[in-house]
């Protein structure tokens, strides 16, 4: 077979000169072996077609039903989930114990061509399971790990690295074929590190091992490939659920509730107020808003109730106007601690006219729905200045190196350093990592913070 040179079209059918496309690959893959794996690969579907003709004379058609009723139990087969189903219908479901592909490729054998008998055997060597992303490479394709045999590959799949990100979880099969891999069925939905751990759990436990990675051939069985359609379905469904609101408290503990409360002082008394204010416990220097003519006075706290390395927190704000007054915290034990401490040092030059209070959910809410100016689309950052995104990735930098001494309840009650330590432990640090990692892919990129300093400070690989 002549070699395909690298400002020819590339066999895999892309349309790309193959320097553009699969010879991007590491070690210069111009080979014509794995440009026609890439190209039987495409034309996968005729191949796929053609076994299940054939299966249905040599079989009837009730061992379609039958693979129906196994990868969907009680749903409805819907047309996202053919680009999985078609392909374990012919290479994975057993008719009479075999795949259809067997029994087609041991009767019709000597009739095929060298490259589909080699395409058919990669098929059916290949096994369903949740594999991981590691790293993505948009015009080449996707890095993953599977997680149940703990196989890595490098699949060249462009239009999977357009739509996946790091740490994302498939249900998927993975073939391998001229030197090459690449999916070939894959579930619709992704999930997020957190609930595919249960498919990986519950999959363990199914194929009769705890911790120990499960052998290619026990994946290949077909009743641990109905279970982990029937796992990974069922925790799609669990993660589409409306979810409770999440309870939100403050750094001492107390129910978020925004409260401002409302004061009115004589005009001509703003400087002793302002003064006054000043002298109060707490009572930072005051900051001048020329335009809008106010004054603002931060109230803080020495400590942190949770975060132990915190000098202090700030518990209220202060902000004086011509003749008004208003005090804005995030609770209301806050906000009765505040008034009573202002109340008790202004006396008489103050007049309470109101309390409100906002709901965070609903704030949120409509801050999600406004776009960003200049953007024309969904909000991705609370601020869109560069100067102050830079802060707040560094307040969440500050933040997740206190996270390694927090008390975390979803590991017992242990700091991440303190997990870490424990063989049973470590796995949950390094998971609660890969969801927080895969949360972060999904923010804008001048947003995001590297936990790679974080996994090497706990000894976690990358």
């Amino acid at each position: 077979m002549a070699k395909t040179g690298r400002n020819d079209r590339c066999p895999c059918g892309s349309g790309k000169k193959l320097k553009k496309c699969c010879g991007t690959r590491e070690g210069g893959a111009d080979s014509a072996e794995e440009s026609s794996a890439l190209a039987l690969h495409h034309a996968d579907a005729e191949v796929a077609e053609e076994v299940s003709r054939w299966a249905r004379r040599r079989f009837g058609a009730e061992w379609i039903e039958e693979a129906q009723d196994a990868f969907l139990a009680d749903y409805e087969l819907e047309q996202v989930e053919l680009q999985l189903f078609i392909p374990w219908l012919v290479y994975g479901f057993e008719v009479e114990g075999r795949p259809p592909a067997a029994w087609f490729l041991e009767e019709r054998g000597d009739k095929l061509s060298e490259r589909t008998k080699g395409w058919l055997e990669a098929q059916l060597a290949t096994w369903l399971s949740v594999w991981e992303v590691l790293e993505v490479e948009a015009e080449r394709g996707l890095r993953l790990r599977d997680l149940l045999t703990r196989e890595e590959r490098f699949v060249h799949e462009v239009l999977a690295a357009q739509t996946l990100r790091p740490r994302d979880a498939v249900l998927a099969r993975v073939v391998d074929c001229g030197g090459i891999s690449t999916l070939c069925g894959m579930y619709p939905r992704a999930l997020p590190p957190g609930d595919a751990d249960f498919v990986v759990r519950a999959g363990r436990r199914f194929g009769g091992v705890r911790t120990r990675a499960l052998s290619k051939e026990k994946m290949r069985a077909l009743f641990l490939q109905v279970f982990l359609l029937q796992a990974w379905r069922q925790a799609v469904a669990d993660h589409d659920r409306p979810q409770p609101p999440p309870i939100l408290q403050n750094t001492d503990g107390d129910s978020v509730l925004l409260t401002k409360d409302h004061f009115e002082f004589e005009p001509q008394a703003r400087a002793e107020v302002e003064a006054e204010l000043c002298k109060l416990e707490g009572a930072q220097q005051p900051e001048t808003d020329e335009g809008k003519g106010e004054v603002s006075i931060s109230f803080i706290t020495a400590g942190n109730a949770r975060f132990k390395s915190w000098d202090n927190t700030t518990i209220g704000l202060a902000v004086v106007g011509a003749a008004r007054l208003t005090l804005d915290t995030n609770s209301v034990k806050r906000a009765d601690a505040l008034r009573a401490r202002v109340e008790a040092g202004l006396g008489s030059l103050l007049r309470h006219e109101l309390r409100e209070h906002s709901d965070v959910e609903a704030l949120m809410k409509g801050y999600q729905e406004e776009p960003i100016r200049g953007t024309g689309g969904k909000a991705g950052s609370l601020v869109d200045s560069p100067e102050a995104r830079a802060a707040l990735r560094e307040f969440k930098e500050k933040h997740m190196g206190h996270w390694l001494d927090e008390e975390i309840p979803a590991l017992g009650g242990l700091t991440p350093r303190q997990a870490v330590a424990r063989p049973g432990s470590r796995p949950k640090v390094d998971l609660l990592l890969r969801d927080m990692e895969n949360r972060e892919r999904g923010m804008p990129a001048e947003d995001r913070i590297n936990y790679a300093r974080l996994r090497q400070e706990l000894g976690l690989p990358s």
